[in-house]
């Protein structure tokens, strides 16, 4: 019973912003309508999380009341945060908006991970600087991501309602231990072995443009394999 009562609280607050006379206030209450509708129909085929990038930020800063936002709708133990970043002023990371094309005012450290850290399940880290070009992985930032990898937050768990965190009854105080995945470069096995070592153990990771490369090269691995086996065999008989 708890379930449909807080999902009509939930609908009726959408409609009451939708029939306010202040145009920003219908504004924004159409997009959150918008973005429940959506995000319902992700939930309904079978989506167990949604990953979001440049929405949480704005003009290259942190939107808390967006970020905020999502968590009441989405639940935090279905959003993955996108923290894609670029390197900045030397050693240091920023996140990158935008296609990437935006550095943001937010360093990925300790502190920022740790932050964004309560309100998601998950980070997505891709190494924009190399992505997409197979030249191998960005090793610095992998080592940087291992040094907090998996991220250690402490937090209170909610009673979750449909899953849109609305936080109905207090929770209690738990460590969580949020799991990172590094994305960018990767070309060979050779890469996904780096990954491990620069990342003592914590960092997990994600192929994109160069799975057909492993693909093949599991493949001829296989071919070789059955090869061989064959030539045993044959000189067995």
């Amino acid at each position: 019973m708890l379930i449909p009562v807080c999902l009509l609280v939930w609908v009726l607050f959408l409609l009451f912003g939708l029939i306010q006379d202040d145009d920003d206030s219908r504004r924004f209450a159409s997009w959150r309508w918008n973005q429940f509708r959506e995000l319902f129909e992700l939930y309904r085929g079978g989506a167990s999380h949604v990953i979001v990038t440049s929405h949480v930020f704005n003009n290259g800063k942190l939107d808390l009341e967006r970020l905020k936002d999502l968590v009441k709708i989405v639940g935090k133990q279905r959003l993955i945060l996108d923290v894609s970043c670029r390197e900045k002023d030397g050693r240091r990371y920023a996140i990158v908006t935008d296609r990437w094309q935006k550095f943001s005012d937010v360093l990925l450290d300790e502190k920022s991970l740790e932050f964004l850290g309560g309100f998601a399940d998950e980070f997505l880290v891709h190494g924009v600087d190399v992505e997409g070009k197979k030249l191998g992985i960005d090793e610095e930032l992998v080592a940087l991501l291992g040094n907090y990898s998996p991220v250690s937050i402490t937090t209170h768990i909610f009673l979750d309602v449909f899953s849109f965190g609305l936080g109905i009854l207090d929770g209690v105080l738990t460590l969580l231990q949020i799991p990172v995945t590094y994305a960018g470069g990767v070309t060979v096995m050779e890469d996904v072995e780096r990954i491990k070592e620069a990342g003592k153990g914590g960092v997990d990771v994600t192929v994109g443009s160069a799975l057909d490369i492993l693909v093949v090269i599991y493949l001829t691995k296989m071919l070789l394999l059955g090869i061989t086996s064959n030539k045993n065999s044959s000189a067995l008989h």
